[in-house]
């Protein structure tokens, strides 16, 4: 049964039948392009120019997995959004087969060139944010308090730039095997 396109109910609303069925429906489109919602304007007018998101944790604690979860929510928002992973600086200096010792902290040697390649995915980070970018994500281990002061001292001076540390912890045996292996 239908209902009588110029009735309503008791309080004044037009009944339920009326309002056309795509009219009824949300969808992720329509919620996206909705400035209420977490849209673009609003992400815009309330967050910093520019946010650094820096990953601290050991190896295989989800980082990179969070990252680019993150990522994608950001590009979603519209955000100008773009990784940094200084494993990738590694690989490209030839370094992808490097053992254990290349990770030894004890190792001086191999802690300067860690250091210097973690700083030189910084630079590339830094000249993308001035270029106009606005959510640049580091993603490194960042372990140490000398490391992450190190780049703090980076971003410290930036106007306009937020920086946050995010630090991942997994203790769970079975999830850092699966990691492993």
């Amino acid at each position: 049964m239908t209902a009588d396109p110029t009735s309503t109910t008791c309080g004044g609303q037009p009944e339920l039948e009326e309002v056309p069925p795509a009219a009824r429906r949300t969808s992720a489109r329509s919620i996206k392009s909705d400035s209420y919602f977490m849209g673009e304007n609003i992400v815009r007018s309330i967050a910093p120019q520019r946010l650094v998101l820096v990953m601290v944790g050991l190896p295989a604690r989800g980082k990179s997995f969070v990252v680019r979860k993150l990522t994608k929510y950001c590009q979603w928002l519209n955000l100008p959004t773009q990784i940094f992973n200084a494993g990738d600086y590694r690989r490209k200096a030839s370094l992808t087969g490097a053992d254990a010792s290349f990770f030894d902290p004890n190792n001086a040697e191999a802690k300067r060139l860690r250091d210097a390649l973690a700083m030189a995915a910084v630079a590339n980070l830094i000249q993308w944010l001035e270029e106009g970018g606005q959510v640049a994500v580091l993603d490194a281990t960042n372990t140490t308090k000398e490391r992450r002061a190190l780049v703090w001292d980076k971003f410290k001076h930036m106007e306009n730039t937020q920086v946050m540390h995010i630090e991942l912890v997994c203790d769970n045996p079975s999830l850092l095997e699966a990691n492993y292996l």
